[in-house]
């Protein structure tokens, strides 16, 4: 059988599964139907053991919810034996009632470990896109985390994996679409009392009307600056000097990242680009002991360590 691009895409992501077990969470939205169907795809070139796993949320207050709790479970039921793939069924069934995100998702994970460590799988896929993790960046922003906040989802957390992460919904949507599948929508997903419903459909759909392709933007950017944050912590250095052998090691960018990391901890704020530049220089030269002036700093290296001192005429901060 012939596969999409969006297919080829997604194969590549996986391709280090080779062999794999993976356990799907399949909820019976989009989203759900999209991954377990592409895993069907790739059950036998990749040699993976599927298993699907559908939870039910249990009794609610509300009869729409409920009805739609149980035919989500009957849709996964019917959908499974169209791929042929076993399904495991958990129903919540305590007497308090499952009423936040938060509960819903605690619920479906513990599930999830537990049915992975009894069938000895080795990976758990959930089927959370692009869009989710610009929504969860933002709420988590919002609500005050900072810079950590950014972090949200990965590929892969311990045995957590997300195929689809670098999907957007608008793809997802395409593919099934292309591919005549069809799913059940959650009538909780258009209720404004969630803040992440809020955020998706009323939020950035009113930001992309104003500024088409701002959402993709915004994405991108929140993800480039988690990306130079990371890259920055992994640059140490202590409060003297640096490694040389480790700054060998570095690539341009991540050299000119902690050698300006490097002068800010010295007091040093009026530097440019080209004084970064003339370091890098004086650094590769093949001395391994020399000194040399740059920046209003006296730089030398010695015994394996680049130190850099306030020259007597350097100004002050």
């Amino acid at each position: 059988m012939k596969w999409t691009p969006f297919e080829h895409d997604i194969y590549r992501i996986l391709q280090d599964l080779q062999g794999s077990s993976v356990l799907v969470g399949l909820s019976g939205g989009a989203d759900s139907v999209c991954l377990a169907n592409i895993l069907k795809t790739f059950e036998v070139p990749l040699q993976l053991k599927i298993h699907l796993i559908h939870c039910h949320h249990g009794q609610s207050k509300d009869s729409q919810t409920q009805i739609f709790r149980d035919q989500a479970a009957q849709f996964c039921q019917n959908f499974a034996e169209k791929l042929q793939i076993p399904l495991s069924f958990k129903r919540y069934d305590d007497t308090e009632e499952l009423n936040s995100e938060s509960k819903m998702r605690d619920f479906r994970h513990t599930i999830f470990r537990q049915k992975k460590d009894e069938l000895g799988f080795l990976y758990i896929a959930t089927a959370h896109h692009q869009d989710d993790v610009l929504e969860t960046r933002l709420m988590r922003l919002i609500r005050g985390t900072g810079l950590y906040g950014l972090e949200a989802m990965r590929f892969q957390q311990g045995s957590m994996i997300r195929p689809l992460l670098n999907v957007s919904r608008d793809q997802i949507l395409s593919y099934l679409h292309e591919k005549g599948l069809v799913y059940i929508e959650d009538p909780s997903n258009q209720d404004p009392g969630y803040f992440r419903n809020w955020i998706r459909n009323e939020w950035l759909k009113s930001l992309e009307v104003r500024q088409p392709g701002a959402k993709a933007s915004l994405s991108r950017s929140l993800e480039l600056i988690l990306q130079e944050v990371d890259q920055r912590e992994n640059l140490e250095f202590d409060s003297e000097n640096l490694a040389y052998s480790s700054y060998l090691t570095l690539d341009l960018i991540q050299k000119k990242t902690l050698l300006a990391r490097y002068i800010m901890s010295l007091g040093i704020r009026n530097y440019s680009l080209g004084h970064i530049e003339e370091i890098i220089k004086q650094l590769d030269n093949s001395d391994s002991r020399h000194r040399f002036r740059v920046c209003g700093l006296e730089w030398a290296i010695d015994a394996g360590r680049i130190r850099a001192n306030r020259s007597k005429s350097s100004p002050s901060v």
